[in-house]
């Protein structure tokens, strides 16, 4: 039980929560994706880079859209981003619209992308398209940290270990930290495909028992998809709980198979189905939290002779 208030504590140091309450601001985060131009034949000023197996690209060297003008992430695809920026980044990007933005986390270039302007109205005003299953979901990750840095409210996902082992396992309980009212919750958790093997859903369940359970002593009405990998429930208007602390959603049960190895990720996926509304029925929102495990191979206990 310390583990999890410890990994608690610094998720929520992560995502600025307390800083107020300390009286002291914290610097801000280092940026780390960049946006810029991209062609495919050299030009002065461009500078040549490559990302395995496609051919070389050549990328400018100042960003066409600057990370404070992304706002949120509205959805993520199989190949897809949308993104929520401001009306000027619209408009200037209209004027000359690129082809194709070369995406850099730091110096090093992440994935290079379509660009279309989707229709008022229907997600976001800005679309990164043609990308992989593996890039849209890190990069709206990514994204989506970054808009999100400053807020007050997280959701988290908290294994009881870095480190399991194949063939294993695995409850990752999910919590809502700093909300000041919630009269509905509802969650996807995203994994990643570790090097070998699999890892998968196996149950979703939500502990009504469990002391810290944001809805503990109500009758919520849940909803546990296990297709579609939804988990939430809601409450009536008059019954929303004051936030405010760490509460908890629900968990997600993973097994592995046994020739699982490497490292993956879990994470809170942004799409539609995640979502948090308060007493009223506003959306919350928060930073979109994930975790980092390994597997190993299990481990055989050898008989001496």
């Amino acid at each position: 039980m310390a583990n999890f208030w410890n990994l608690v504590a610094i998720a929520a140091v992560l995502t600025g929560q307390g800083a107020e309450d300390r009286g002291d601001r914290r610097p801000p985060p280092a940026i780390r994706l960049h946006f810029r131009m991209v062609q495919s034949v050299a030009a002065p000023g461009l500078a040549e880079m490559s990302r395995s197996p496609g051919p070389p690209v050549f990328v400018g060297k100042e960003d066409i859209i600057g990370a404070a003008e992304i706002l949120s992430v509205a959805d993520s695809s199989a190949n897809a981003i949308e993104l929520n920026v401001s009306a000027d980044v619209v408009a200037r990007l209209r004027e000359t619209p690129p082809d194709r933005i070369a995406i850099l986390d730091e110096d090093r270039l992440a994935a290079v992308a379509g660009l279309e302007f989707p229709e008022t109205g229907r997600g976001g005003n800005l679309k990164l398209t043609g990308l992989d299953r593996v890039e849209a979901s890190r990069l709206a990750w990514m994204l989506s940290e970054e808009a999100n840095s400053r807020l007050a409210v997280s959701m988290v996902i908290v294994p009881p270990a870095d480190v399991h082992s194949a063939g294993s396992v695995v409850d990752a309980a999910v919590y809502l930290v700093g909300a000041k009212s919630v009269g509905a919750y509802q969650f996807v958790v995203e994994v990643s495909t570790p090097k070998l093997g699999w890892m998968r859903r196996d149950e979703l369940l939500i502990d009504a028992n469990r002391e810290d359970y944001v809805f503990r002593g109500l009758s919520p009405r849940t909803e546990i998809d296990f297709t579609s990998g939804t988990l939430g429930a809601t409450v009536d208007p008059n019954e929303a709980t004051p936030g405010g602390k760490t509460v908890y959603l629900g968990t997600v049960r993973f097994r592995t198979s046994a020739d699982a190895e490497g490292t993956f990720n879990v994470h809170i996926k942004r799409c539609p189905n995640t979502f948090v509304r308060d007493e009223s029925g506003a959306s919350v929102l928060f930073n979109h939290g994930g975790a980092v495990l390994r597997l190993r191979e299990p481990v055989t206990p050898r008989l001496e002779k």
